[in-house]
């Protein structure tokens, strides 16, 4: 039990004295290192945070990766080029998709949406709420594996709170398919 209380105050010292930015460069020179490397280079050097399904993203894929002082689009890119998905930079939080679901989901009144929930070092947050802010009561908890779904409106914002750490928001449709960050 105490280990669990220090491991969640670490997590909320670093979420808390991370600054993040969309403009963050990175360095990173890796060859042939799993692709859960450079998220971990990208994480050291930027704090951004990582959300995903890990059945979209082969961790262990071998990639390398030659960025010097370059957006870190430009490692992502270089990174996630040979996997079926996309990525989009949204506050503090790089979000990574099946290929189409950042555009697919605009055109949508009502959406559901599905995402995993990490602490800075990546593990699943179980139990985090997952709520569409401004509602009484359309709100869901992260299961074992962090992940959670929720039917919400298109111009819906998620409010993710979890006891100790800084409550974040996420506009859904920035964060789905509006466009600002896209790659």
């Amino acid at each position: 039990m105490k280990m669990t209380v220090v491991c969640i105050c670490t997590g909320i010292v670093t979420l808390s004295a991370s600054v993040h930015s969309q403009e963050a460069k990175v360095s990173i020179q890796l060859q042939n290192k799993p692709v859960n490397e450079v998220f971990a280079a990208i994480r050291a050097q930027t704090s951004y945070s990582f959300w995903f399904d890990t059945g979209d993203v082969d961790l262990e894929q071998l990639v390398s990766v030659s960025v010097e002082n370059e957006p870190v689009i430009s490692a992502l890119s270089q990174a996630l080029k040979n996997q079926a998905v996309d990525f989009n930079i949204l506050g503090s939080h790089i979000i990574i998709a099946p290929k189409g679901t950042f555009h697919a989901s605009v055109v949508q009144q009502d959406r559901r949406v599905a995402g995993t929930v990490v602490d800075p070092s990546g593990a699943p947050v179980i139990g985090a709420n997952v709520i569409e802010k401004g509602t009484a009561a359309n709100g869901t908890v992260t299961d074992v594996d962090g992940n959670f779904s929720l039917n919400v409106k298109d111009n819906a914002v998620l409010q993710i709170s979890f006891v100790g750490y800084i409550t974040q928001d996420i506009n859904v449709l920035s964060a789905w398919g509006g466009g600002v960050n896209n790659c």
